[in-house]
Parts: structure tokens; sequence; C-alpha cells
């Protein structure tokens, strides 16, 4: 499922993203959507990554923006603007939550000393 975002839910996104990410958005305002609308379609269809075919660049490409993002905590600003489309909002937050979770315990893995084997 291809989602498309308005110039209104565009729009309210860009306005709440932050000063740097802003400028360069309004400087590659069709990549920005278009990746944030790729980002929408996986949190929707409930898809791998791998699945994601991507007119920018490779699945793995749009993965590591949206790991980026979600570290600096960029989604939970697009949630928010996303608010008034509940469908979306609540897909990519389940979708961001999910991630957070997992890269949590990734990172508590490999944070854990090495066990002798016995």
């Amino acid at each position: 499922m291809r989602i498309e975002l308005s110039l209104w839910q565009w729009q309210r996104i860009a306005d709440r993203l932050p000063p740097t990410l802003r400028r360069r958005a309004d400087r590659n305002t069709a990549r920005y959507k278009r990746f944030v609308e790729e980002v929408l379609q996986v949190a929707t269809g409930d898809m791998r990554w791998r699945e994601l075919k991507s007119p920018n660049g490779s699945w793995r490409t749009v993965y590591v923006r949206f790991h980026r993002w979600s570290e600096d905590g960029v989604w939970d600003r697009v949630i928010a603007a996303l608010e008034p489309s509940p469908e979306l909002s609540g897909a990519l937050q389940r979708r961001v939550g999910e991630h957070r979770r997992a890269s949590k315990r990734r990172k508590q893995r490999s944070a854990e000393p090495a066990r002798d084997e016995p």
C-alpha cells in the first residue's frame, strides 16, 4: 500500500522538524517527503524493511535514516504532527516503539560480559 501525504500533512511534519533537518527538507522537499511516506508504508503495511522498493535508494538507506531519526527523537515530532490522522500516527508510533525496544535489547546484549564456556 503506497502512502501519499497531502501537502497539509507534509507541511505539519516539516514545521516540526529540528532546524537543521527543516532546512534540508525545505531544499529537498520531494526527497524528504518520499522518505517519510516510505517509512509510513512500512509502518502501516506491517512489512519488513527488505520488502520496501524505494526510488530513493536501497531499503537499507531508508532504514538507516529511520534509525537515526529514531535515536534523535525526530519521529516523536512526526507522530505529533500526524495526530489528526490516527491511522498513520498510531502505526508509526507502534513501529518506532518496536524499533526502540529492539535497539535497547541489542545494546544490552552487546554490553553484557562474555560468558566462559564450561
